[in-house]
């Protein structure tokens, strides 16, 4: 197919002025975006970054492009530098919306095939424009327009001209409705990014539209110019409200309707995001916390201040005030990671109460006789056993009491086993109360109990054993029939002033031969034994 022959395809005519000061302008411009987007690309761990940098890029091949043009001396030099434009300016709609996508926690809504459509249409685009020679798709009748101060490239707008510039607006009008609703639901801090993001994004569509219906001056492309404008305000944002820094990475993937607490931070340890249940764990939190690190607004919790600064331990448990009764959470971090770099954790936080009240349940039980709250035969032994290596250890004093109610089967015969259930609860209750907190009760079988008694030595323990006998008498429980029933205790106690090698069983052993011996002397009465005595 023989080429299309362009319009006005000699040298420029000269006009009243020179283009050159809007050329500097231009390249200076081109050059400032080119800094920029390296310096968003050392920030491309935050996906956002990746495209404000790929933004930044466009822009400046755009300005450069534009610069060169102005300065071509003939219609082909100035139609080339043209495609050098078009290499930013088909670019910049679908880099635009992404990065607003990803910054305001969007991107679901970019999925792979949605991505693939808005770069087709600027590829399109690109393809259209480098082919225009053949087509009247792009530009029709190029030309050199020399009527201003200086000659430009003219040309009335093909269908797909027009059609680019409907996929530009659309692009912005999507992208500032998306940071407008965001902003509305966000802390300050995002709303005055937003805003600083929605003031640089109107310079170069402000110029855009001066520029589409030539109501600018000397009929040149101003958008160059409105991108220049922009990017000091971006870097204000950049550097002053740490855009690259502070974005809603994982606004996605947090569920209002979650019970579990999450809270979003960055790399520096700052709030970008929270859920409602995060806000019910800790009031003192909500959207205006964003931008404040964590660390600071959490100071009465020192592990979890711990784990946000240093990482570690993997997880701790924090209790929170809340109404009467306290709350058990489990906190630990999940990197919240973009293409298998950490860009920030979420701090989660879950409710464990039920599951701590159901262990401590679970653990009594286990340990625990459910009639009488004393120490079951299991639990009373693993404690001893332990106590007895501690006293063997550093030859401390350690004895054994048992006691057995006197005539039990007697009190169960004549009011009823519900009747010897009080006696036995009544029993261990007036026992706790007069042993000490490193004392242990525990039943030993049937109305037979058993007392652990550390650092006693037999003397003493035989004189707790009478204390508590004595306390026996005075207890008395009411029955049902409104009536009074008491009840007495015979004791044996075993112990030794310094722990040998004797075992547990022992003690047992020999407290319980004291404990028939207190029986058989007429019940009611305790006996003791000193096991470092010999027999």
């Amino acid at each position: 197919m023989a080429s299309k022959p362009f319009y006005n395809e000699g040298r420029k005519k000269p006009g009243l002025g020179s283009p050159f000061p809007f050329t500097i302008a231009l390249v200076a411009a081109g050059a400032v975006n080119f800094v920029f987007a390296l310096y968003a690309w050392r920030a491309r761990a935050v996906p956002a970054a990746r495209y404000l940098a790929g933004i930044s890029l466009a822009a400046s091949i755009y300005s450069v492009g534009c610069a060169f043009e102005l300065a071509s001396p003939t219609l082909p030099a100035m139609l080339i530098w043209t495609r050098v434009e078009y290499l930013g300016i088909s670019f910049l709609p679908p880099l635009w919306v992404i990065f607003i996508g990803y910054y305001t926690g969007k991107k679901k809504y970019l999925t792979r095939p949605v991505r693939t459509a808005l770069f087709s249409l600027s590829a399109l685009t690109l393809v259209l424009h480098w082919t225009q020679a053949w087509h009247d798709f792009f530009y029709v009748r190029p030309r050199i327009d020399a009527s201003g101060p200086f000659p430009v490239l003219a040309f009335d707008g093909g269908p797909w001209y027009w059609g680019h510039q409907v996929y530009i607006n659309a692009s912005l009008l999507v992208s500032f409705f998306v940071l407008i609703h965001s902003a509305l639901g966000s802390s300050r801090v995002q709303r005055r990014q937003a805003g600083v993001m929605i003031l640089g994004s109107a310079c170069p569509w402000l110029a855009y539209i001066l520029y589409i219906f030539r109501l600018g001056p000397l009929r040149i492309d101003l958008v160059p110019f409105g991108l220049a404008l922009a990017s000091p305000i971006f870097a204000w944002g950049v550097f002053r409200l740490k855009i690259l820094e502070f974005v809603p990475i994982a606004k996605d993937g947090i569920i209002d309707g979650m019970r579990d607490g999450v809270i979003v931070i960055d790399l520096a340890g700052r709030v970008t995001d929270l859920n409602p249940a995060a806000t019910r764990i800790f009031p003192h939190l909500s959207r205006e916390s964003c931008g404040m690190t964590l660390a600071s607004l959490v100071q009465e919790h020192p592990d979890l201040v711990r784990l946000l600064t240093t990482g570690t331990p993997p997880e701790v448990e924090i209790r929170v005030p809340s109404g009467e009764a306290d709350h058990l959470y489990k906190v630990y971090l999940s990197p919240v990671l973009s293409r298998r770099r950490p860009v920030g954790y979420a701090v989660l936080l879950s409710d464990t109460t039920a599951q701590n009240l159901l262990r401590e349940r679970l653990q009594i039980q286990a340990t625990v006789d459910d009639l009488t709250g004393a120490a079951n035969r299991r639990h009373f032994l693993e404690t001893g056993r332990r106590e007895l290596a501690r006293a063997k250890r550093y030859g401390r004093a350690l004895s054994v009491a048992i006691f057995d109610l006197d005539t039990f089967k007697k009190i169960n015969d004549t009011f009823g086993h519900e009747a010897g259930d009080q006696v036995l609860a009544a029993t261990c209750e007036t026992v706790r109360k007069g042993l000490r907190a490193s004392d242990l009760l525990g039943r030993h079988g049937g109305e037979e109990f058993i007392v652990l008694l550390p650092e006693t030595p037999p003397a003493q323990a035989a004189a707790v054993a009478e204390r508590l006998r004595q306390a026996l008498i005075q207890t008395h429980v009411k029955l049902s029939s409104g009536s009074s029933l008491g009840f007495t205790a015979s004791f044996g106690v075993a112990g030794t002033e310094s722990v040998g090698n004797e075992l547990l069983d022992d003690f047992i052993r020999a407290a319980d031969k004291a404990m028939y011996e207190a029986k058989a002397a007429g019940r009611n009465c305790v006996r003791s034994k000193d096991l470092g005595t010999p027999a």
